[in-house]
């Protein structure tokens, strides 16, 4: 079982989300920080930026933008 560890903030009556989580596995840590709207019933991903932090050598950043 995992354990959910992170920040999220929510905006315009709760239908807007910035998400921030940390990950970490056996290669190294990470951030995934996640924008994403509520339409109806659904969410609609906007952004998904994952920020790899450790190790030092193989820090980068990986972004995914919906512009629908």
């Amino acid at each position: 079982m995992a354990i959910l560890e992170g920040e999220v903030h929510y905006t315009n009556e709760n239908k807007k989300v910035n998400s921030s989580i940390r990950l970490k596995g056996t290669k190294g840590n990470a951030r995934m920080d996640i924008t994403a709207i509520k339409n109806n019933t659904e969410w609609e991903y906007k952004i998904i930026n994952v920020r790899i932090k450790n190790p030092p050598e193989n820090k980068q950043t990986i972004e995914i933008v919906n512009n629908d």
